[in-house]
């Protein structure tokens, strides 16, 4: 439990319309409470409103105070979202830190809130195969590329939603990310390109044994999370924007993909490597997918 939703447990004794502070050092002034049973958070101060568009899951209000001032108000709709929504407040209150001027605080928090609104909305959900391979790309994001590169290179160099292209390039180095399941003997390229390259590449294999839901495991929502949560303002914005190339966004369901993994492998892809070329392929040949035997590439492991 992250500290925004310790905050939003205090609230399940409070009555309708009943806010507590959270925040007492902060220049702005930050309430958790309920509206109509739903957790709610506000920002209150001396801003001028302006029209807010609400997404499925939050409910967008401003109004005035009674003591003078305004309320921004956020109403989560749904209560199994509360984890992420937790982890929007949260964003919200440290993004501000600093600040001064409460308009300006309140414009930048709209635009936050837009971008942020966008992982709420209800979307067809990714299937078993996507999720794998995202937690593949976003594991050797965490473990590999930000700390090698740094967050605004790591993020540049991941292309990996267009599927015609290596999924990290950067530099004299590219990477092809795949997660197979645990005990797969084989690997799937999805396309020539993937590994065509005249440079030097990897081929990087996690393999991941599926469990049950109460297993303390790997799951996308909490992968999400914990990168977000290891990321500069810049750094999550720039992940927001990456994750929304994949249509991802935050939902329960995928709480039931739980998984550990059991190895993470790395193949050296030389000329050498059994791979297709176009510069190789009849003409005729547009597009092609192939499936690699990994005991076959046991020589070119790192």
């Amino acid at each position: 439990m992250n500290k925004m939703q310790q905050h939003f447990s205090k609230c399940e004794n409070l009555s309708e319309e009943q806010f507590i502070k959270i925040h007492e050092t902060h220049a702005f002034s930050f309430f958790v409470g309920k509206e109509r049973g739903c957790y709610a958070f506000e920002f209150r101060g001396h801003f001028k409103p302006r029209r807010t568009l609400s997404s499925g899951l939050i409910h967008i209000n401003t109004f005035p105070s009674a003591k003078g001032g305004n309320f921004l108000r956020m109403t989560l709709m749904q209560k199994d979202y509360i984890e992420y929504f937790s982890i929007l407040c949260q964003d919200l209150v440290d993004f501000t830190e600093g600040m001064e001027d409460a308009q300006n605080a309140y414009e930048q928090m709209l635009q936050r809130i837009k971008k942020w609104t966008k992982f709420f909305k209800h979307r067809d959900l990714l299937n078993e195969k996507q999720i794998m391979g995202l937690i593949g790309e976003l594991l050797f994001l965490k473990d590999y590329m930000l700390p090698m590169y740094g967050e605004v290179k790591a993020f540049e160099s991941w292309v990996g939603s267009e599927k015609t292209r290596k999924d990290f390039s950067v530099e004299t180095e590219w990477f092809e990310v795949k997660a197979i399941t645990a005990g797969n003997q084989t690997v799937k390229i999805s396309s020539i390109e993937q590994l065509d390259s005249e440079t030097v590449g990897k081929l990087v294999v996690f393999h991941l044994e599926k469990m049950s839901q109460e297993f303390s495991g790997i799951t996308i929502n909490q992968l999400v999370t914990d990168i977000h949560n290891s990321l500069s303002i810049v750094g999550q914005d720039l992940l927001g924007d990456k994750l929304l190339e994949y249509e991802f966004s935050f939902n329960p369901e995928y709480d039931k993909y739980t998984y550990e993994l059991k190895q993470c492998n790395q193949y050296t892809v030389t000329e050498k490597f059994p791979k297709l070329m176009r510069k190789n392929l009849p003409i005729a040949i547009s597009k092609a997918q192939y499936e690699i035997n990994l005991s076959d590439i046991e020589p070119f492991k790192n």
